[in-house]
């Protein structure tokens, strides 16, 4: 018969779900409903072996499972371990058996149902043998080991010779037995009867030997099976008890005991575990087994990091991927030596463990008395694996505890009240801060809704409020509800977090009221200063404007009277009346826009840059200057601010034209969200350093003789486009020309195309 692949062992958890398995595609695979794992664990026997009932396997063939229980520590159940009876080794057994074409031999599971024959006959395999006078329910009857009947087969419809023998060793506590069958035709047995008996005797001494020998053969495979269980079991308790040796220990002990137990089954006295950086160029040590650091090696240990290229010969498991058994260190021709305090090296093997495409880390035990060989890659791999995925899992728990700590502590000390609430805006957790600021007691466990302190939002529709910030994290003021009923200002950070599968709203609110207050106070405070300074400014130009016309009068009418010195008197006079009305009226102009709040008109901004330039043609002309307009927007704006704007920068840019002649360029660029405006020139430029301090009140870069001007045209600029809700900078190096960028926002009405 030939053999067939199958899965010939696999290693259950409590739930059903297989842990290892020698096909990996069937790992994390729900076997929980058959019949060969809860059988097991209803009867609860961990000493019994139990033999399913023959049934085609998910990969194919009719198979037969023994299964064992895996208690825990403490005895309950643990999962289960099942092997497949190999059908290929029963059908060598059988076919030996047949020392003739028409011999039929086969196995039956205890229930009766037929596990194999041999040759082949699939229409016979999964038959029910235990029916009334079968020469099966008259060997069970009989409950005898051995029987040999004679008669009409009830399965074959002809006379045949049977015999039976039952499968049951005591030593294995097998629930249900085997029973296997060696049948042949009457007629073709006696006929060479007939014609030689001592043919017939040989049939009998064959037919008993070959059955000795199968039986011989199965007892053997028995223990082999057995011996795989016992591994298999002494594997599963190393995995439990290192977990639970991990719920006491740091993840550099439990990384020791794991190495010091590598070491225990694979009968090595070295032992070593690596990391492997990501950049899978650079290796840290991390540990030694006990027994090397005690009695073998002096050298460094845990925590050096080197690259690989400067590894000894171990680290070809790297570099080639795969396990490597050194089994002559002493032999090999690539080997850099040993490093200073390094233990003697005999033989060594090597492994790596596999996180995806990555090596994470390698394991290398050493010096095991004989050679290393295939079956210790199997167990060193497997417990390197193991040593993996509970550091790992240590680490994790250990990162979330420290997490945890850090959590607690930033909500003990955060003057913000944290509060984290679930999808119905029920209250799940909260730190003192926002008790306290709610009213409550920072002991006090709440069970509050949302609705009980949100004095901002309808309660109808918090829920829904508390679902969209999930999904849309915002930072906004609302206003909160004490215990009290007492109503304060709160600024709100929130966002939406998923624990354990679900959503929650992490918030964290502040006690802004203060500040609405450092606000309420500085807005008053701004009002009364903006009234006062147009008001003063429109009550000095009175005064101002006499002392100008009279000393103007003064020296027509008295000229060539004064001498020298007093003309030049008479002249700082007027000189300094006439720049003391264009700084009053300069901050007359400042003090009109943060006093009337005028509303927005549709403004053709091409119109007003036109109108500008009218108004200034004589010192357009006088300075010879080039002015270009791009196509300009109609937009929604207070017109006598937006040509303030325009006419303040053009005049900038005449005033501190360089020895060329000026030319001012002047365009408009749509933003998804804003209406981009630039003023351009050829001028003398700004240096960097001072691009914030030219938007100042009074702030100046020359001297009045070099420049005139009063210092507060651009600070009108940017309160004018402050006002509009934009924003005004300058892009400039010193003597490079300067580009004056201003923004005005996109409404409804500010959409327009350009013209």
């Amino acid at each position: 018969m030939p053999c067939r692949a199958f899965v010939p062992l696999l290693i259950f958890d409590e739930k059903g779900i297989v842990l290892a398995a020698s096909r990996e595609e069937l790992i994390g695979t729900s076997f929980s409903n058959r019949g060969y794992y809860q059988v097991p664990k209803q009867q609860g026997d961990s000493t019994a072996l139990y033999v399913s009932p023959p049934f085609k396997s998910v990969l194919g063939p009719i198979i037969l499972n023994l299964s064992r229980i895996v208690p825990t520590p403490d005895g309950t159940f643990g999962g289960v371990v099942v092997a497949a009876l190999d059908p290929s080794c029963f059908g060598i057994l059988l076919s030996s058996v047949r020392y003739a074409p028409d011999l039929v031999c086969a196995i039956t599971h205890g229930d009766g149902l037929r596990f194999m024959v041999v040759p082949e006959r699939p229409e016979l395999v999964g038959e029910n043998q235990d029916v009334a006078g079968s020469f099966f329910a008259r060997h069970r009857a009989s409950r005898r080991a051995e029987n040999v009947f004679a008669g009409k087969s009830v399965a074959a419809g002809e006379a045949q010779m049977m015999a039976i023998q039952t499968v049951r060793p005591v030593a294995l506590k097998m629930n249900r037995p085997l029973y296997v069958f060696v049948s042949r035709s009457l007629d073709a047995i006696y006929d060479p009867w007939r014609r030689q008996l001592p043919g017939t005797a040989l049939f009998f001494v064959l037919l008993c030997s070959a059955s000795t020998v199968a039986l011989i053969v199965v007892q053997q495979r028995q223990r082999q099976l057995e011996e795989r269980a016992r591994q298999t079991q002494a594997l599963v308790n190393l995995r439990l008890g290192l977990r639970e040796y991990a719920a006491t220990h740091d993840r550099q002990e439990l990384l020791q005991q794991t190495l010091d137990e590598v070491c225990r089954l694979s009968r090595s006295p070295i032992g070593f575990y690596h990391f492997v950086e990501a950049d899978q160029q650079t290796i840290a040590l991390q540990a030694w087994s006990t027994r090397t650091r005690r009695e073998y090696c002096t050298a460094e240990g845990s925590g050096g990091h080197y690259p690989v290229t400067s590894a000894g010969v171990w680290a070809d498991c790297l570099r080639q991927r795969r396990s490597i058994i050194h089994n002559n260190y002493a032999g090999l021709p690539h080997k850099k030596g040993l490093p200073k305090g390094h233990a003697p090296l005999i033989r060594e093997l090597v492994v790596p463990i596999f996180r995806g495409e990555l090596v994470v880390a390698i394991l290398g035990v050493g010096n095991k008395p004989d050679d290393y060989t295939d079956q210790d890659v199997e167990l060193v791999s497997y417990l390197a694996d193991v040593a993996w995925e509970i550091t790992e899992h240590k680490r994790g728990e250990e990162e979330r505890h420290k997490l945890g700590i850090r959590y607690q502590t930033l909500q003990s000390v955060s003057r913000d009240g944290i509060h984290i609430l679930d999808e119905e805006g029920n209250l799940v957790e909260s730190n003192s801060s926002f008790r306290q600021m709610l009213g409550y007691a920072s002991t006090d466990e709440l069970q509050l809704n949302v609705a009980a302190w949100d004095a901002s939002i309808p309660a109808a529709e918090l829920t829904a409020r508390v679902r969209e910030r999930i999904h849309s994290p915002a930072i906004f003021e609302s206003r909160h509800r004490r215990r009290d009923g007492s109503i304060f200002d709160v600024e709100i950070s929130a966002c939406g977090v998923q624990l354990e599968g679900k959503w929650y709203l992490y918030a964290s609110s502040r006690d802004i009221s203060g500040r609405k207050e450092t606000e309420a106070n500085l807005a008053s405070s701004n009002r009364e200063l903006e009234q006062f300074a147009y008001i003063a400014s429109h009550d000095l130009q009175e005064p101002l404007r006499k002392i100008a016309g009279f000393t103007e009068l003064l020296a027509r009418r008295y000229q060539g009277m004064f001498d020298e010195k007093g003309e030049s008197c008479m002249a700082y006079i007027i000189d300094g009346a006439t720049r003391m009305g264009t700084l009053i009226n300069d901050i007359l102009s400042y003090s009109r826009i943060i006093h009337k709040a005028r509303g927005g008109a549709e403004t053709d901004c091409s119109q007003v840059v036109a109108r500008v330039l009218r108004d200034m043609e004589r010192t357009v002309m006088e300075n010879k200057a080039e002015i270009v307009c791009g196509p300009l927007p109609v937009i929604r704006a207070d017109q006598t601010q937006l040509g303030q704007l325009f006419q303040n920068l053009i005049a900038n840019a005449l005033r501190y034209h360089g020895a060329a002649p000026p030319r001012i360029t002047i365009n408009a660029t749509r933003q998804p969200d804003a209406w981009l405006f630039s003023v351009a020139d050829n001028g003398i430029g700004i240096g960097p350093e001072f691009h914030q301090r030219i938007f100042a009140m009074f702030q100046r870069l020359h001297t009045r003789a070099e420049y005139p001007g009063t210092g507060i045209g651009l600070a009108i600029c940017r309160k004018i486009v402050n006002r509009h809700g934009g924003k005004i900078w300058v892009e400039s190096t010193e003597g490079a020309g300067a580009t004056f960028f201003f923004t005005l926002p996109l409404t409804a009405n500010n959409q327009e195309i350009m013209i």
